[in-house]
């Protein structure tokens, strides 16, 4: 009776341990490339949302960065490497990360693959004129969308000891005539052009409107004066307009400069209120350990 019992614990805790899925949150990709102090904030955005899953059992990061730190294991994305950092993770999922940065604005996509590098799963999100902040928190849902597709299809439990296993019958393949060329994988399709608003994001409108307050300064300043002396005398006779040979025409030129002025200063103005409306302002303050003691360093963007 006694051996029975410890064999039906044993049982149940291997059936136990097969319910948990292993998944492995990769090294995100972002485009442009960013700093590795982004990339690992990121990435740990997507492991603390998938962690807090039921059933799911979230690869330390630490050796998802060590296993890719291979140069053939870091941009994986053909079935047979994904196959190869399963293997090494003992992950049954893996969890591809990849985020296009155009500005201010974030597209995140998240695809999932099985153990095999087959994709069984895929969640994509923008965020538009976000801060580093919220991007992470946009992360954190899209993680939640993926934990949802995770949790519903667990892997399949082994069949019970004793039961011979049969193998599912292997699919018809056409003869190849040439077994050992390597199929061309396909191309994926070009990234999505950013729009006009999404370029605007990322001009330095700071700049922009340094230069356009100086050009109404300029035209402001040299076409008030000629359109006020249009018109009158060049010399002291008395009744100069009429008496006096010749008079200022500078009339339509002063308009002109005037107008050109009055037309920078309102670009300056709104050049200044889209740097100060589309820049993160943030201010970071964090404890560093020293050897005598801490030390507390501030960090302002703006």
């Amino acid at each position: 009776m006694r051996g029975l019992a410890t064999l039906l614990l044993m049982v149940g805790a291997a059936g136990t341990a097969h319910a948990e899925t292993r998944v492995a949150p990769l090294t995100p990709r972002v485009t442009p490339p960013a700093s590795v102090e982004i990339v690992e904030r990121f990435q740990a955005a997507l492991a603390h949302t998938l962690a807090r899953t039921r059933g799911l059992t979230v690869v330390p990061l630490s050796e998802i960065r060590l296993a890719q730190s291979r140069p053939d294991l870091l941009a994986c994305d053909s079935a047979g490497c994904l196959q190869r950092l399963a293997s090494l993770l003992m992950a049954q999922r893996l969890c591809a990360m990849d985020v296009r940065v155009v500005g201010k604005a974030y597209a995140v996509t998240v695809r999932v693959f099985d153990e095999l590098g087959r994709e069984v799963g895929r969640a994509e999100r923008r965020c538009e004129i976000c801060t580093l902040s919220e991007a992470e928190e946009t992360i954190a849902r899209i993680g939640a969308e993926v934990e949802l597709k995770l949790a519903s299809a667990p892997p399949q439990p082994p069949p019970p000891a004793g039961r011979p296993v049969t193998p599912p019958p292997a699919p018809a393949t056409a003869p190849s005539t040439a077994p050992w060329v390597t199929p061309t994988p396909p191309v994926p399709p070009p990234p999505p052009k950013p729009t006009l608003l999404q370029r605007a994001h990322g001009w330095n409108w700071k700049v922009i409107g340094i230069v356009a307050a100086g050009l109404a300064v300029v035209g402001i300043a040299t076409g008030a004066p000629l359109v006020a002396i249009g018109g009158d005398p060049t010399c002291d006779l008395p009744d100069g307009r009429k008496t006096c040979p010749r008079v200022y025409s500078t009339t339509g030129g002063g308009a002109t400069l005037l107008t050109a002025g009055l037309l920078a200063a309102a670009v300056s103005g709104t050049s200044f209120y889209l740097h100060f409306r589309w820049r993160a302002h943030r201010v970071e303050v964090a404890p560093t350990p020293t050897p005598r003691g801490a030390a507390v360093s501030a960090r302002l963007e703006f």
